[in-house]
């Protein structure tokens, strides 16, 4: 068993304090976006990570790095849960992320490390909230469409769609031609 001295407590309460601090200002942004991890959960990852720093480094400091090790596996494990493959995109990616970074910033705490917790807290943020709008940007003026058009056997077809791509300022980037029946099939890439 292990004591602990009210100058240790008042730190783990301020090492508590940080990490709820930390951790709820990351989830609740998360919680705003309604993600899979929110709010209680960021919070939980950050206490928990905080915890094991704590207790890894009052036990023995000298192996104290294998443990914080751990957390990071552990971590990554929570993360690989919550990504989900779909059809046609992969999702969670970003609340995987967002948990293991969670784990470090509880870490870093642990460790005592406030200002440097701080810091990345205010760089995650400014990630989630403004690197979002330059993503939904790129997402949205620079993605390959991908159309699947059904018409009678008739070349005019191509034309038509050709003109009306041009109108409306898009490029054909790769276009298939196949006759399937008495139908023809175009399929076109816009960009």
């Amino acid at each position: 068993m292990f004591s602990i001295s009210s100058h240790e407590l008042t730190d783990i309460l301020i090492k508590l304090g940080m990490a709820f601090f930390v951790g709820g200002i990351v989830g609740a942004e998360r919680e705003y976006k309604n993600k899979t991890a929110g709010f209680r959960t960021l919070i939980l990852i950050c206490t928990g990570a905080m915890l094991f720093t704590v207790l890894a480094v009052k036990i023995d400091i000298t192996n104290s790095a294998r443990i914080i090790a751990n957390i990071v596996v552990g971590i990554g494990f929570l993360g690989g849960g919550v990504i989900f493959k779909d059809e046609s995109k992969v999702t969670g990616i970003t609340t995987a992320s967002i948990i293991w970074v969670t784990a470090a910033l509880g870490v870093c705490i642990g460790l005592g490390y406030y200002i440097l917790a701080i810091i990345f807290m205010i760089s995650i943020i400014i990630v989630l909230l403004l690197f979002s709008r330059i993503e939904y940007y790129i997402d949205n003026n620079h993605q390959i469409k991908q159309y699947e058009i059904y018409t009678m056997l008739d070349t005019s077809s191509i034309h038509f769609i050709e003109q009306q791509a041009a109108a409306h300022q898009l490029k054909i980037s790769n276009k298939t031609i196949r006759k399937e029946n008495e139908k023809m099939i175009i399929i076109i890439c816009l960009i």
